[in-house]
């Protein structure tokens, strides 16, 4: 059984946000309409650090089956389309660290669909080409610690 900070796998193998309460909206969000899709758990962290950088971000919309999720300097808001109580809004760090875990379960769940480079560590993946201009996106650079 696969199981990360925040996710563990729950029936037919489909990873269940296990987190605390008042994380349940967007742990909901990124199950719910991330899911277990590489580039878009890309897309969201990488939102979430050029949010991080820029004061002056602005604001950007990642739409999918259930939420729409608002990424701006403030932080991440989340809005369920089809039920009201389940929306709110997230620190950047918190969010961070929760796409971060999930990035990590992806990671657990599916070491198949990760190219490693020759001689790279466990930390050093490429995962693919990326819609906002970058050719690759290196797992290192998605570590906790930087």
């Amino acid at each position: 059984m696969i199981r990360t900070q925040y996710y563990a796998q729950g029936d037919f193998g489909l990873p269940l946000f296990q987190g605390p309460a008042e994380l349940n909206a967007l742990g909901n969000w990124v199950t719910g309409d991330i899911q277990l899709s590489p580039l878009s758990i890309l897309e969201a962290i990488d939102l979430v650090r050029l949010a991080q950088a820029d004061p002056g971000f602005t604001p950007e919309e990642m739409d999918g089956n259930a939420h729409t999720a608002t990424f701006s300097s403030q932080g991440v808001a989340i809005e369920n389309h089809f039920a009201e109580h389940v929306q709110g809004e997230f620190l950047l760090d918190k969010a961070l660290a929760v796409l971060l875990d999930f990035w990590d379960y992806y990671l657990l769940a599916h070491p198949e669909k990760i190219s490693r480079p020759t001689g790279a560590s466990t930390r050093r993946r490429t995962v693919g080409t990326r819609s906002r201009g970058f050719e690759t996106l290196r797992c290192d650079s998605l570590s906790k610690e930087s």
